[in-house]
């Protein structure tokens, strides 16, 4: 990860590399959280305030799950199959969908 030189006033260089790592990761964090309680906020009318606590505290719960490597990584690879998934099916299937309603809208109205 990182080469660890010999530094006299520091006794462990990880503290410094694993606080920026930190620094990059948290705001990724922070958007996705963001962007969650936003959805949450236009979908049920609940203030972002109100929903961002709930939010937290189940993240925090449902991490705690997780204890094992192998339990991350099943859930790596299931999140990597549902948004393929997502992507692959859902979306085409969506356009298709949103095509058919619009041509029946259309005869629908020129329908007199």
């Amino acid at each position: 990860m990182a080469k660890i030189p010999e530094v006299p006033f520091i006794e462990r260089m990880e503290y410094i590399v694993i606080s920026i790592y930190v620094l990059v990761v948290f705001p990724i964090i922070a958007v996705s959280i963001w962007a969650v309680t936003r959805v949450i906020k236009q979908l049920f009318a609940v203030q972002q305030r109100r929903s961002l606590p709930v939010l937290l505290a189940c993240l925090f719960v449902g991490g705690m799950f997780f204890q094992e490597k192998t339990h991350i990584e099943q859930l790596t690879e299931w999140t990597a199959k549902a948004g393929f998934y997502l992507v692959v099916v859902y979306v085409p299937l969506l356009y298709v969908y949103v095509w058919v309603a619009e041509k029946v809208k259309k005869a629908l109205q020129q329908k007199p």
